[in-house]
């Protein structure tokens, strides 16, 4: 009986807590004063999402330098690239040419999920912009179609920006939070992988490892 009731406990939390995933979408601007609109393939005409750039995966990360005498986290704030993954489109001739120049961009990534109240609908939630961005690497691939029993996926490709200022938006009630890269992301080396400031051995264990992963 005890067990029966486990399962069924679990079986609603499950239930409760597994929500359909939406896109984030990303609208990005360039040329001289950001005045340029680079286009994605978006059809989802809801919510300002057509035209903007569809990205299957985001990820981002900021981390404290631990003081060496306590452990604590210190004052020293260590910022890293933001990462998509996006289907080759219309942007991505646009995007590796804004790589090629170091074109300074603005990008903004919008988050969106099931309206809280239950009622179907789509709301957008969250708000990620970054100005003075720059591509810091772009890394384009097909699986392996060879492979028996692989899930195909379309032609696609990561991105990752660097930037100057990044704003974290939530929109239910306006809250928000502004923070500065320290290093000027126009002066980091692209084969600084880690964006430590320095070219060394951890990049290239980075490469080697994310190159084993990949393949």
């Amino acid at each position: 009986m005890r067990s029966q009731l486990s399962i069924c406990l679990a079986a609603l939390f499950l239930s409760t807590s597994v929500v359909s995933a939406e896109s984030v979408h990303l609208t990005l601007f360039g040329g001289k004063g950001y005045t340029e609109r680079i286009y994605g393939d978006s059809t989802v005409t809801s919510l300002g999402r057509e035209g903007t750039i569809e990205c299957g995966a985001y990820s981002h990360m900021v981390a404290a330098v631990p003081d060496e005498k306590s452990g604590m986290a210190g004052l020293v704030h260590n910022h890293y690239p933001i990462s998509i993954l996006k289907r080759l489109d219309r942007s991505t001739p646009r995007l590796y040419t804004a790589w090629r120049n170091h074109e300074p961009l603005r990008a903004e990534f919008r988050f969106y999920r099931p309206d809280p109240s239950g009622d179907g609908s789509i709301e957008q939630h969250y708000t990620v912009i970054i100005d003075y961005a720059f591509i810091s690497g772009i890394r384009q691939f097909v699986p392996n179609v060879f492979e028996s029993g692989v899930l195909h996926q379309a032609p696609s490709e990561r991105i990752s920006f660097t930037y100057g200022r990044i704003n974290e938006i939530w929109v239910p009630t306006g809250l928000e939070t502004i923070d500065e890269w320290t290093t000027t992301p126009s002066n980091v080396p692209l084969s600084d992988v880690n964006f430590d400031g320095i070219v060394n051995m951890k990049d290239y264990a980075i490469l080697a490892d994310d190159w084993m992963t990949q393949y």
